[in-house]
């Protein structure tokens, strides 16, 4: 996994970049003083060397010098052959001097390794080291050249001598160069160049393999032209060139023989080799820097593991809480009272607050499922009640349809009174002979009009009835009103939550509010009913009452046929009236039809009403189990 994808790889990336820089440049600039300072020493260090290898060659030669200039007064006295002879010697012994020469003004000689010789063989006055002493009448230095009999590359010292004023002759210590080898050889740095060159630039000794002693100089090597120059005219100093693609540098140092004669001592080496020590720290200083970048890195990433604890405990309880099976019963440690330890705290209140809330939740869902199983049974009463009232109306529609055919009947049978009335003035003579008929009639409409009037109060206890039902209707609609507001009063706790079970609880009140107006509509159409069958049952109680005095003036007919015409007069005057009720009971019994059909077909909506009740009801029992599940995710104690 890529470590820079976590904020805690990202801190631990950026801890050991600005660690990595800081001691990066800190090494850096420790390495260029370090780097400095080893080149300053190491340069100082060379400079001494060549001043210490100088100083040798130049105390060598001065201690030759200073003997032979110490000594030449020596030879101004006169003194024997012999004596001369060991003197010179003596000279040679004690100055390292490969030989001893004394020459006098008057031809003869003497040498440390030749003694005495004769003028004709050797004449002094003749070289040159003896006319330049005698003119310069001061110490000679000549320069440096090869011996005639050992072939090796000297350097003479002349010291001219004096009776007083008057000259006597020269003194010379021949010194053979090759001494100053073991002092070229003692370089300041393995593999390293080291040359002793005159004033010329010829070589006098060196440790180069191409360099001959007498013969080669720097400047014949072109590459070395402006080192040899630099060499020639500076005291001391470093140079740094280039041979042959080497870089190099060059340490080098005047030697001050006398005012006159000079050499110069140089030391050239390879920079890598000069400064291996440098290279050495440098190499020092990045194990050491690395070593530190671990180390430091191992601290770093320590100290962040520890620190970061509480933010992996937070994250592990957010992600916990965002799957939505988090624990609401655990909480963050506090450690500390920084940035973390707020956060920490902050998240230890919102799930206290969210613990809360869910509880509260979880038990408006327990509510909520007693008040649905309450709604539950009272919808399946209601849906008993209305089918049990539907059954009873259906009952009262038959019940009214057979009115409606008795009040057919008697309008027929009033026509036909009527008819009987109008032939009855007409057909006097056959009175008599119908008067039986007319007490049949008359019995059988007494028969009928008891059959009506108890029809009719059977139609007013059912109308009773369905007065109670409707009553029962309306107690059902207050409690399922009642009920809805009490799930919508726990919808509107329940928040977001709860908006589905604020809709169904609408949903039902607005049913139970439809149903309460249907069964006011009922009650009104009831009491017009039963208004009208208490007309019709005074009516048939009148009928009823002339039927019997009907009877007992057809019983008395045979007594007097003159109060025939009365009574039929009476019986037409009371068959218009039987019609006109029997019209009005018809109109009465149509309207009672519509009336109670309206009424069905309300009950048959109730039913539908009740049917979505329930089916509202299993909705809102599905919702809460779904919220109460969501609930039962989360650990709440």
């Amino acid at each position: 996994m890529n470590i820079l994808s976590s904020f805690k790889g990202r801190i631990i990336a950026v801890a050991v970049l600005l660690l990595t820089v800081s001691l990066a440049i800190s090494t850096s600039l420790s390495y260029r003083q370090l780097s400095t300072s080893i080149l300053s020493n190491i340069d100082e260090y060379s400079m001494l060397k060549i001043d210490s290898s100088s100083d040798k060659i130049t105390d060598w030669f001065h201690t030759i010098k200073e003997g032979v200039i110490a000594t030449a007064p020596d030879f101004a006295t006169d003194r024997g052959d012999m004596q001369l002879a060991l003197m010179v010697k003596q000279i040679a012994n004690a100055t390292q001097s490969s030989d001893i020469v004394v020459g006098f003004e008057d031809g003869r000689s003497y040498g440390a390794q030749s003694g005495m010789r004769s003028v004709f063989i050797y004449d002094p006055r003749t070289r040159d080291w003896y006319k330049s002493a005698k003119q310069k009448r001061s110490t000679v230095i000549t320069g440096i050249y090869t011996g005639a009999s050992s072939g090796n590359l000297m350097v003479s010292i002349a010291e001219p001598f004096f009776d007083g004023d008057k000259f006597r002759g020269v003194l010379l210590a021949d010194i053979e160069l090759s001494l100053l080898t073991d002092v070229v050889n003692q370089s300041p740095f393995p593999g390293a160049m080291t040359g002793l060159y005159d004033s010329q630039g010829t070589t006098i000794a060196s440790t180069g393999e191409v360099d001959v002693p007498g013969k080669t100089k720097l400047s014949d090597f072109p590459e070395l032209a402006e080192l040899e120059n630099k060499v020639l005219t500076s005291n001391s100093g470093i140079f740094n060139y280039s041979l042959g693609g080497v870089d190099k540098i060059a340490y080098f140092q005047d030697i001050e023989l006398d005012k006159d004669t000079h050499w110069h001592l140089l030391v050239g080496i390879d920079k890598s080799t000069a400064y291996a020590e440098v290279d050495e720290a440098l190499k020092t200083s990045l194990f050491t820097a690395g070593l530190l970048i671990l180390f430091a890195s191992a601290i770093i990433l320590a100290v962040l593991n520890r620190l970061y604890r509480p933010m992996l405990s937070l994250k592990s309880t957010i992600v916990e809480l965002s799957q939505g099976n988090g624990d609401l019963t655990r909480r963050l440690d506090v450690y500390t009272k920084d940035d973390l330890g707020q956060i920490a705290e902050a998240v230890n209140i919102f799930i206290g607050n969210l613990q809360a809330m869910m509880l509260e939740v979880s038990q408006s869902t327990e509510h909520i499922s007693e008040g649905i199983e309450q709604l539950k049974a009272q919808t399946e009463l209601n849906d008993t009640v209305l089918a049990s009232h539907s059954v009873e109306t259906d009952q009262v529609v038959t019940a009214v349809n057979e009115m409606s055919s008795t009040a057919d009947s008697v309008s027929q049978s009033a026509s036909q009174s009527a008819a009987f009335t109008k032939n009855a003035s007409d057909e006097a003579e056959q009175s008599k002979r119908v008067v039986d008929g007319a007490v049949s009639s008359v019995a059988a409409l007494v028969d009928e009009v008891d059959a009506m009037a108890l029809n009719i109060q059977t139609m007013s206890d059912d109308a009773q009835k369905i007065g109670s039902v409707l009553s029962v209707i309306g107690e059902i609609a207050d409690q399922t009103n009642l009920l809805a507001l009490n799930a919508a009063i726990e919808a509107a706790r329940a928040g977001d939550q709860g908006r589905g079970f604020a809709v169904v609880a609408d949903e039902v009140r607005a049913l139970a509010a439809r149903t309460q107006q249907s069964t006011s509509e009922i009650n009104e159409m009831l009491s017009k009913l039963h208004k009208g069958t208490s007309s019709v049952v005074t009516a048939m109680d009148d009928t009823k009452r002339r039927c019997q005095e009907t009877a007992d003036t057809t019983s008395n007919v045979n007594d007097s046929l003159d109060s025939m015409a009365t009574s039929v007069v009476q019986i037409n005057d009371l068959g218009i009236q039987i019609a006109t009720a029997a019209e009005q009971q018809s109109v009465v019994s149509e309207e009672i039809n519509r009336n109670m059909t309206a009424i069905q077909d309300m009950v048959g909506r109730l039913t539908d009403n009740g049917a979505q009740t329930m089916d509202s009801t299993r909705n809102l029992a599905s919702s809460n189990e779904q919220l109460a599940a969501i609930v039962n995710q989360f650990k709440l104690k």
